[in-house]
């Protein structure tokens, strides 16, 4: 679980640094590996609530915060790149064209047979 800091709000803390900073460098295999001690310091946090104060707990819930939203980031890039490689695997049986009108026309490859769509 890491290092005994003798407080679940440091040691969350702590935990939500290195998550966001994996979530930067796009490593996931440390992203997994933190959400079992992060379980863990929520447990003790809920069983302790009164001894922290609210401006920690406020601290580690704009931090979890923070996270969420890259993580919500990070979604919308590997959707976007996902998107985008279907549109580069359809290029090699597809090509598209525009007209002076700016009207988009297709022309696909199937089996060695060339068919129009407008």
């Amino acid at each position: 679980m890491g290092a005994d800091t003798g407080s679940p709000i440091k040691a969350l803390n702590d935990l939500l640094i290195r998550q966001k900073a994996a979530i930067c460098c796009g490593d996931i295999s440390a992203l997994s590996s933190l959400s079992g001690p992060m379980g863990d310091y929520l447990d003790q946090l809920a069983r302790h609530p009164a001894e922290e104060s609210g401006a920690a707990i406020e601290k580690l819930k704009r931090r979890a915060e923070e996270n969420r939203h890259l993580l919500g980031a990070v979604m919308l890039g590997v959707q976007a790149g996902a998107g985008r490689m279907k549109e580069i695997a359809g290029i090699a049986s597809e090509l598209r064209t525009y007209d002076s009108r700016g009207r988009q026309s297709s022309v696909s490859y199937v089996k060695g047979q060339i068919e129009r769509r407008a």
